[in-house]
Parts: structure tokens; C-alpha cells; sequence
């Protein structure tokens, strides 16, 4: 629970804007590259299983410019 209202947390100051958005995706990219022991598959569907429908993955290889919002 406590996990999932962290990603919660995240995901509604990131979707305010795109430039949130995208910053977001950047700060989660470049964590997620840094941190060498996280499993990234894990991160990957933490949104998911938490009942969010996050538009980017977490994840060195994901490209945050692309991102827009709805």
C-alpha cells in the first residue's frame, strides 16, 4: 500500500503538465538507470499493478520526448 501511494504521488505531479510529464520520465529514466540492482521488469509494471496507466515505462530505454498528454 505504501509503495502504491508513492507511485500514486508521482504519477499526479507528473501529469499536470507535459513538461512535468516528461521530467518525471527523465528523473524515473535516469534512477532507474543508476540504480544497478533494481529489477526493472518490477519497476516496469509497478504502475500497473498499483491501477495506474502510466504512458512511459520505467526504464533506461524509454524516450520521454515522445511523450504528450490526452
Amino acid at each position: 500500500e505504501h509503495c502504491c501511494n508513492g507511485v500514486k504521488a508521482i504519477f499526479n505531479a507528473a501529469t499536470r503538465t507535459i513538461v512535468d510529464l516528461r521530467t518525471t520520465c527523465y528523473c524515473l529514466k535516469s534512477a532507474a538507470d543508476k540504480l544497478k540492482r533494481i529489477n526493472k521488469n518490477n519497476a516496469a509494471s509497478l504502475p500497473g499493478k498499483c491501477g495506474l496507466n502510466v504512458p512511459y515505462k520505467i526504464g533506461p530505454s524509454d524516450n520521454c520526448a515522445r511523450y504528450c498528454l490526452y
